[in-house]
This record gives C-alpha cells, sequence and structure tokens, in this order.
C-alpha cells in the first residue's frame, strides 16, 4: 500500500533531484524511493557484517577478501 511522505531539503539538494529527475526522465518520488532502498540496504548489510564479524575473526578470517576466498 502506497503512503504519502512529506520530507524536508534544503534548496540546492531539490535543484538537484530536480535535475536528476529531469536527466533520467523520473520522478522525484522515484529517485528518492530508491535512495532510501539503497540507504536502508547499506545499512542492513553493515549491520549483518557487523553480527558476523566474530564469527570470522574466530575462524582466522580478518578482511572480506579472506572471507570471499573460502567461499
Amino acid at each position: 500500500m502506497r503512503q504519502v511522505v512529506s520530507i524536508s531539503m534544503g534548496g540546492d539538494l531539490v535543484r538537484k533531484l530536480n535535475r536528476l529527475a529531469k536527466k533520467k526522465h523520473a520522478t522525484r518520488s522515484d529517485l528518492v524511493q530508491e535512495a532510501v532502498r539503497q540507504y536502508l540496504f547499506l545499512q542492513e548489510t553493515s549491520r549483518i557484517r557487523s553480527e558476523l564479524r566474530p564469527f570470522a575473526e574466530k575462524a582466522g578470517m580478518y578482511s572480506e577478501e579472506e572471507l570471499l576466498a573460502k567461499i
């Protein structure tokens, strides 16, 4: 279900958003939704990494490269 959410932005940010929307042939709403999706994804990814880091370190893996090499 869609809901309307009002947000406040500074003029410079609004101008940049308007320019990008025009360039991408998208609505401002589309761009803000995508930005929020990406932000939430990054926050969730960061949370998961933080929770798993102690297990990886216990297994002797201290970098993502070491972890990926074992997968």
